[in-house]
């Protein structure tokens, strides 16, 4: 029992060992380089797109989603998207602690 302990141990050891190698010698070189993420400016003036061409734009993506009696296609909604993910608010508030309160939203992410 204690033999096949030892060589248990020994084979971790030496798959740490190897690993830790492939790390530091292989990976740098086939490893992409990362991406490197931008940050929104803390303004959110102009962010929301609202009106009838964001119902318009999104009307096929929404439909799909909810049924024609849901409340973003009862009046234009604001809608906020970055390619992975499609924000979509009835209205919003904001207070003067800069708590932003939207009651109705939906958010809809994408692969």
């Amino acid at each position: 029992m204690l033999t096949r302990l030892t060589h248990a141990a020994i084979a971790f050891a030496v798959t740490a060992v190897l690993y830790q190698c492939y790390f530091l010698a292989v990976v740098p070189f086939i490893e992409p380089p990362a991406a490197t993420v931008t940050t929104a400016s803390s303004s959110t003036e102009g962010v929301f797109e609202a009106g009838a061409g964001a119902l318009d734009k999104h009307r096929e993506l929404l439909a799909a989603y909810f049924p024609p009696t849901h409340w973003c296609f009862a009046q234009p909604p604001k809608t906020l998207e970055n390619g992975q993910v499609l924000v979509v608010c009835d209205d919003y508030t904001q207070s003067a602690s800069g708590e932003l309160r939207a009651p109705r939203c939906a958010v809809i992410f994408f692969p």
